[in-house]
């Protein structure tokens, strides 16, 4: 939620229309906190959110520390909203963090909406070392929740390429699986709720040591 003038002005340059809206609802943030970390402790936890949009998940919880709130976008209107809440904000391509392969490690990671399975259509090696590099950035015995914006690019055949785009969705599970994420398939009225709609293939929560 943007909360005053000045976060106004910063988010109306945001390279995507439903994140320079500035009223733009974190009921689905909301909902996601009251199902899945209703016994999370927050407190001093170090949590890293990809693509953090209007920061809804920070502004939610009970942390005390911004500086152990983390986010990495390329938006320069979300980076610059997220240093002038005082988090420690990292400009990047999330397509590419994999291959910068940064040690750190957090208590708990999120992603809502900011991953797609479809950057890696022809290049499923490269998927999967994406995926394991997620899973390395968790501690051991921290906590992950991921819903990934699974929509296919334009450039992609639909009709041409049906079971290269089902197999694509396949590993993207297969992937998380095999790093003990454990997938959930929200029904259409969870996906309403938790602000998961959209122009996609499938929308999968990948999740580890929550509920």
């Amino acid at each position: 939620m943007i909360r005053d003038s000045i976060e106004i002005e910063i988010i109306k340059n945001a390279n995507q229309p439903n994140i320079a809206n500035p009223n733009r609802s974190d009921t689905p943030f909301i909902n996601i906190l009251n199902d899945f970390f209703s016994n999370f402790d927050f407190k001093q936890k170090k949590i890293m959110d990809l693509g953090p949009g209007h920061y809804d998940f920070f502004n939610l919880i009970d942390n005390k520390n911004k500086k152990n709130l983390y986010a990495i976008d390329k938006d320069q209107a979300v980076i610059k909203l997220g240093k002038y809440r005082k988090y420690s904000v990292t400009e990047g391509n999330l397509k590419n963090i994999h291959l910068k392969q940064n040690n750190k490690k957090f208590d708990l990671l999120f992603c809502k909406f900011s991953i797609n399975a479809y950057w890696f259509y022809d290049d499923l090696l490269n998927h999967e070392k994406y995926i394991d590099y997620l899973a390395s950035m968790v501690n051991s015995d921290g906590s992950a929740w991921i819903a990934p914006w699974n929509g296919i690019p334009k450039i992609i055949d639909i009709k041409e390429n049906q079971k290269k785009i089902m197999d694509t969705i396949n590993k993207q599970i297969c992937f998380f699986e095999k790093n003990k994420f454990k997938t959930l398939y929200p029904s259409a009225k969870e996906i309403k709720r938790y602000g998961l709609s959209g122009n996609i293939i499938n929308s999968p929560i990948f999740i580890k040591n929550l509920l």
